[in-house]
């Protein structure tokens, strides 16, 4: 329920299709046309289906209102509106969608996802509302509130909208965001009277407030157009442009939003943007006039990616999050096991999750909407396995009903040595692999559902050459074969098609290859025949050129390329490579002309290099040298790199136990409970970003040593600055108070007490049943203190 918390109540009057009733009309057609358009929404749910308000609300209406905080992640489509859905509050959403779609257009631009902005809106209006008063009539919205003075400013719990008023006077209402039998819908309740229901359903002293859409003429609303492409590939800047007309007035703003986050809202006629994963978007566009009325409209872009070693997944705690949180680099440790270095925001872990590897396997992973998971933007990690056969491992919901790393087979038997490349197209992820036949393969899955197939094309001396990029509309696999030509297999929708590509350089015998998008069509990466770096080039013509570039890799040695953004938006191509100097070294375009850099520390190998960041988000390559892993850092192409270790073993419980504190006398109390419970001092963190981001993850248990640390996780009343760029005064987090010896997510472990000075001792037994699984001998737990919402301690 927008602007309030999100109430999981069951439903008090009917919740079956409206039926027939004695109503009075309201007196003016606009109220009927809203009450109409609403119950015409009756039983719209959200998608994925939800049975409770702890997983994501994803509803079309925040969509089709260009919600201000948008993030389709985690969400499926909404097949009566046909747009993606977003993960927000929105029973306010579905409100406005209503009356805007009912015919209002005064002052639409102030209504939000707050209930209360319908407030706001009122006094706006003329109106004067006033609690527990007035006389309702269909198509008025009706807020509720806790006890207390009401102003434009006070919180509301929720807003619905009346569709009719019985003949005793009682009335019937459609409801956005309620949680009932059938899921979190779009609710049809009767025969309520306001006050009873108000009260039974918050609580005492719930108080109730009309607003009624305008009585007086209203100026129509904008006429307006979207133009934009339907597909895009990840990484690359698509254009849309809006026209829209007002009569008897002008256009004062255009404002869009793109579905991946609140920071990549924009506004003008004509704007550009960047998606940075695969997956199905709905644009939405406003239109604004300078009479104060909007036109909303919507424009579905079908985004696909390449696979890489290393995965974003977006954190969808709490609807307004929109930066990503987790990533994921998948590797293979020295027995042949799968093996995931995660950072949550604030430090890098290494895991090992389901799934064994055959002996020098390729690897490759993509993040994407995977609809045979209810549509969550999971990772996923492809491999030949130990038994030869393709598989993967995906971060997915276990028969239990929790969340957890899954390995599966899938249908195909890439060849020993092969590389294993991926894409995704929107939701459809595609696997390409060499055959024991030495031929193309590809792996697919449609509606949840997996075939593999043969791609038509030369064969292949070089099985470990195999790349692949996608324009959005159409897919890429490139490879060398047996006269070690680069070959195009490309697919438009309509078959694949394969081809040599021009090149009067010659290629070096083992060279790998490197592919990426680029804003007018495709960069493959490769050692030409004098042992150079050279690229050859898709023109948005459709015709290949190739070219020799500065940058001198290592012989055979591997490849990796990628877009990334600038500090000013524009996206700039990458290739990175090992020198023989045993160096890292990369290759950019710098707008207009390639340049070249090299990376600090030493390098044998390049495994990964984060591909579509964020903006504002540094960028990262994935390093090795003779197996030791590590890390280099930039902000921005052609400027300084930082290097730090990686984990380079996987760490297993109790090594992910952190105690987290926030002021130095917990500290001090936070180590002694380390040593008495057998963990290293460096399991004790004093910084609330790192507290924070272990929370999230779910890789750790964390125990709040302190009152000061408890009420930092709990409520953030200091607003300290955290990696999910959550507001202050809140956190997606709660807590348990029992002693446990198992990882949590979104959970932390209360270490103090309700008597401070007992605080020492209910740390060191938390930490050493963390550790040991049992009390120490004779312990008795000391009460907890109950989380609050002061600011106490300091962030670090």
């Amino acid at each position: 329920m927008a602007g309030g918390v999100a109430l999981a109540m069951v439903a008090l009057a009917s919740a079956l299709a409206p039926t027939a009733a004695a109503a009075v009309a309201r007196p003016d057609a606009l109220g009927g046309s809203i009450a109409s358009i609403a119950l015409g929404q009756i039983g719209v749910a959200t998608n994925p289906a939800e049975t409770s308000f702890g997983g994501v609300d994803c509803d079309p209406y925040s969509t089709l209102v260009a919600a201000g905080s948008p993030s389709s992640d985690g969400c499926g489509t909404d097949g009566t509106h046909d747009v993606a859905d977003q993960n927000e509050e929105w029973c306010a959403d579905f409100a406005k969608w209503a009356w805007e779609q009912g015919g209002v257009t005064a002052n639409l631009n102030l209504l939000n996802a707050g209930a209360n902005s319908f407030y706001a809106w009122a006094l706006a209006d003329g109106e004067s509302p006033a609690a527990d008063s007035g006389t309702p009539a269909a198509g008025d919205a009706v807020l509720f509130y806790p006890a207390g003075t009401i102003t434009s400013a006070t919180f509301a719990d929720h807003v619905g909208l009346i569709t009719s008023v019985d003949s005793n006077g009682t009335v019937d209402m459609a409801n956005g965001d309620f949680l009932g039998s059938a899921g979190i819908t779009v609710q049809y309740n009767t025969n309520l009277s306001l006050t009873t229901w108000a009260g039974s359903t918050w609580g005492s002293g719930e108080q109730w407030v009309l607003v009624a859409p305008p009585s007086a003429a209203q100026s129509p609303a904008p006429t307006a157009t979207i133009i934009a492409p339907a597909t895009a590939a990840a990484g690359m800047a698509v254009p849309f442009t809006a026209t829209a007309t007002e009569p008897g007035g002008s256009i004062s703003q255009y404002a869009w939003t793109f579905g991946d986050g609140r920071n990549n809202n924009a506004t003008g006629a004509s704007v550009s943007h960047v998606f940075t994963r695969a997956g199905l978007y709905t644009v939405t566009m406003s239109a604004t006039s300078n009479l104060g009325t909007v036109t909303t409209k919507t424009w579905n872009v079908s985004v696909g990616a390449a696979g890489s070693t290393v995965s974003s997944d977006p954190n969808t705690s709490v609807w307004y999050t929109t930066d990503p949180v987790m990533q994921y680099e998948f590797t293979e440790t020295s027995t042949g096991a799968l093996a995931v270095d995660s950072w949550d925001g604030a430090a890098w872990l290494q895991q090992t999750e389901p799934g064994t590897l055959a002996a020098g396997s390729g690897l490759t992973s993509l993040t994407y909407a995977d609809s045979a998971v209810a549509d969550a933007t999971i990772p996923h990690a492809f491999y030949r396995t130990s038994g030869g056969a393709l598989g993967e491992t995906y971060f997915g919901e276990v028969s239990s009903g929790t969340a957890s790393w899954i390995s599966a087979p899938l249908p195909g038997s890439p060849v020993a040595t092969s590389a294993i490349a991926a894409i995704a197209q929107a939701t459809t992820p595609s696997v390409f692999y060499f055959s024991a036949a030495s031929g193309l393969d590809v792996s697919t899955e449609t509606g949840g559902s997996w075939s593999s197939a043969a791609i038509s094309g030369p064969t292949t001396s070089a099985p470990g050459s195999l790349a692949t990029a996608t324009t959005g509309s159409t897919e890429y696999a490139f490879y060398l074969d047996t006269a070690g030509n680069i070959i195009a297999a490309a697919n438009s929708g309509s078959g694949w098609q394969s081809a040599a590509i021009p090149d009067s350089l010659g290629v070096s015998a083992g060279t790998s290859l490197a592919a990426d998008s680029t804003n007018s069509g495709i960069d493959v990466f490769f050692i030409d025949a004098s042992g150079h770096l050279a690229v050859a080039d898709l023109s948005a013509s459709g015709t290949w050129q190739t070219q020799e570039i500065v940058g001198t890799p290592s012989a055979g040695s591997k490849l990796v390329a990628t877009s990334t953004l600038t500090s000013s938006g524009t996206v700039t191509d990458e290739v990175f490579y090992p020198t023989s100097a045993g160096t890292a070294a990369v290759t950019y375009w710098n707008g207009t002309a390639w340049q070249t850099g090299t990376l600090p520390g030493t390098a044998t190998a390049i495994n990964a290099v984060s591909s579509n960041i964020v903006p504002g988000s540094s960028q990262q390559v994935f390093l090795a040298n003779a197996g030791t892993p590590s890390l280099d850092t930039s902000s921005a192409p052609g400027t300084a790199w930082t290097s730090s270790a990686l984990p380079g073993t996987p760490t297993a419980y109790p090594g992910t136990v952190l105690l987290y504190a926030a002021t130095s006398g917990d500290k001090t109390t936070a180590l002694a409970a380390a040593s008495y419970a057998g963990l290293p001092s460096s399991q004790v963190t004093t910084s609330f970003a790192a507290a924070w981001a272990a929370t999230l993850s779910g890789n750790y248990l964390v125990i709040t040593v302190g009152q000061a640390a408890a009420n930092a996780l709990f409520d953030n009343a200091c607003g300290w600055t955290n990696p999910s760029a959550d507001d202050p005064g809140t956190t997606p987090f709660d807590y348990v108070v029992r002693p446990l010896n198992v990882t949590l997510t979104n959970l932390f472990l209360v270490g103090a007490a309700s008597t401070t000075s007992k605080t020492p001792q209910r740390t060191d037994d938390l930490a050493y049943y963390a550790v040991h699984g049992a009390l120490p001998s004779g312990a008795s737990v000391p009460a907890v203190a109950s989380p609050g919402h002061s600011c106490l301690g300091s962030a670090s």
